[in-house]
């Protein structure tokens, strides 16, 4: 996944990327763990939130802002909360302050859980503020194997035809120039990994993307 700035996107506009629904964690804990990248001037900022809707609750629980790592990508992991109740998880990039001659994106790639605990990664990224907007939930069930490098393909995760935006695999560095890797986190840039295209977009355009269905389970995302 990837997405860039330019110069007709506003302040705070954000994109999301909304999970399937997952069934309540287990007490031995849930780990989500992938890898990220984030570049350029916009001071963006990359949050993964934790959505309950029985309860309506919406919690951050991992984010990273102002960070220009030079299109370098770095592991993150998360521990899943003991959650009683179906949840979603949602990746939410915001696009930074304004300005002169924007250039940047944030991306990430190979995301996977595993059924175990594990601390936060990078240690300063646990958030520091609470959302105030929820991202619409998508309806519909892809399959396919939830475990994906996007080498080969998308592995049965779908992008949602209703957004503005669709996500796009792509290998090697993106059609734009100064947004974007030079190449994927699994194979020293030579693989695969899915982006959004963010230029001449509008302000407030959105890019979904569902995973396949996951059996019940405690699992870690990484």
């Amino acid at each position: 996944m990837f997405f860039t700035s330019n110069s007709s996107l506003s302040t705070g506009k954000k994109a999301w990327l909304i999970s399937e629904t997952f069934q309540p964690t287990s007490p031995s804990g849930r780990c989500m763990s992938f890898w990220y990248f984030m570049t350029g001037n916009v001071q963006s900022t990359l949050n993964i939130r934790i959505r309950i809707p029985d309860i309506n609750k919406d919690e951050y629980v991992w984010q990273i802002k102002d960070t220009n790592q030079a299109s370098n990508w770095q592991q993150a992991r998360l521990p899943i909360p003991v959650i009683s109740h179906d949840y979603t998880v949602v990746f939410e990039g915001v696009y930074g302050a304004k300005t002169t001659n924007p250039i940047g994106g944030i991306g990430f790639d190979d995301v996977s859980f595993t059924d175990s605990s594990c601390a936060i990664l990078p240690a300063n990224a646990a958030p520091s503020a609470q959302p105030s907007q929820r991202p619409t939930q998508v309806t519909g069930t892809p399959t396919g194997a939830i475990n994906c490098d996007f080498e080969k393909d998308f592995c049965g995760w779908v992008s949602d035809t209703a957004a503005q935006i669709q996500w796009s695999r792509n290998v090697g560095s993106t059609s734009s120039i100064g947004t974007g890797p030079s190449g994927d986190h699994t194979k020293s840039g030579a693989g695969g990994y899915i982006y959004m295209e963010a230029s001449s977009k509008s302000s407030g355009d959105k890019a979904r993307i569902l995973s396949p269905k996951v059996t019940a389970g405690t699992y870690c995302l990484q």
